[in-house]
């Protein structure tokens, strides 16, 4: 596995790995919209109106409001590896584009490169995220952006000795086993 050094050119679309975050992202929008119910005139509508607001941005293409819950993996990448290097982190996403994610979570991101696996329709999408910048809301809210840089199999993310297994999501830990 070969994991790409920067992120694909502006037109460099061909790209297997373009093509496959390409996928990856549309997949995603797709099962929100499923689920959600988004795929409304009147929601697309608002969505312009919203991107047409914001004039300074800085992003090369606009990014669609979608919140929809994501584990977060800390990475590190070894020898073109992928070596898991601590607990996952619980986020829900704050806004999502072809290129790049932005994301609400509550703790701070540990690695620059995070996994995010999505949950689409009980099959996982994971795609490496370069995490270009972290905000601290306040004590347990932060806010993070990156851009994609590939998506991965699940079998490719190595435990960190000591570490073992990457564990379930934050999400599943917290659940009610036993309701009386």
């Amino acid at each position: 596995m070969s994991i790409p050094k920067s992120a694909p050119h502006k037109n460099d679309w061909q790209s297997p790995t373009a093509c496959q975050i390409s996928d990856a992202v549309w997949t995603i929008h797709r099962s929100y919209e499923l689920v959600c119910g988004l795929a409304s005139d009147e929601a697309r509508r608002e969505l312009r109106k919203r991107q047409l607001q914001c004039p300074d941005e800085r992003r090369e293409e606009p990014r669609r409001v979608l919140c929809m819950p994501v584990d977060l993996i800390p990475v590190r990448i070894v020898d073109d590896q992928l070596v898991v290097t601590g607990e996952r982190v619980a986020a829900v996403t704050h806004d999502l584009s072809g290129q790049g994610i932005g994301l609400r979570h509550d703790r701070p991101l540990t690695t620059r490169f995070v996994v995010a696996e999505f949950d689409v329709f009980g099959d996982p999408v994971l795609m490496v995220i370069d995490a270009r910048w972290t905000k601290r809301e306040d004590e347990l809210s932060f806010l993070s952006g990156g851009r994609f840089v590939m998506v991965v199999d699940p079998g490719k993310l190595i435990p960190a000795q000591g570490i073992g297994r990457p564990v379930e999501s934050d999400a599943s830990m917290n659940a009610i086993s036993d309701v009386t």
